[in-house]
C-alpha cells in the first residue's frame, strides 16, 4: 500500500479529521510532509514555536519534560502538538511544552501553521 494512501487512510480515523470528505482529505494532504525519524532523533525541541502539527503514522514517540523525563509514550495513529498549533496566531505565538524523541523509526506526517 503507498504511503499517501496509507496516511490517507489512518489519518482519517483521527476525530479531528472526521468530517473530511475524500477531497478535502486528499487536499489536506496536498500540504502535508511525510518525514522519517530515526529511533532518538528528536521531533521538535521544549520551548520551540508550536506551529506544526504532528500525526504519528507509524512508529513510537516518547513526549519529554523539560526536566528530561519521559512523560508519554505515543503509538500510531495519533496527533501531537494539536493544540498549540490549533491555538496559535501570529499575535499569540505558542510554544512546545514538551520535547518529543522518535522511540523507534517512525513515519510522521507534519503540518505547519
Amino acid at each position: 500500500m503507498a504511503m499517501e494512501h496509507l496516511s490517507r487512510t489512518l489519518i482519517h480515523q483521527l476525530p479531528l479529521f472526521f468530517g473530511l470528505s475524500p477531497k478535502q482529505m486528499k487536499a489536506f494532504l496536498t500540504i502535508c510532509k511525510l518525514n522519517r525519524r530515526n529511533a532518538s532523533e528528536t521531533v521538535c525541541e521544549y520551548g520551540a514555536s508550536s506551529n506544526t502539527l504532528f500525526i504519528l503514522i507509524e512508529g513510537q514517540l516518547d513526549i519529554v519534560g523539560a526536566d528530561g523525563t519521559v512523560v508519554a509514550t505515543t503509538t500510531p495513529v495519533t496527533t501531537v502538538g494539536e493544540m498549540g498549533s490549533l491555538a496559535a496566531s501570529r499575535a499569540r505565538p505558542q510554544l512546545k511544552h514538551a520535547t518529543i524523541v522518535s522511540f523507534s523509526l517512525s513515519n510522521i506526517t507534519t503540518l505547519k501553521a
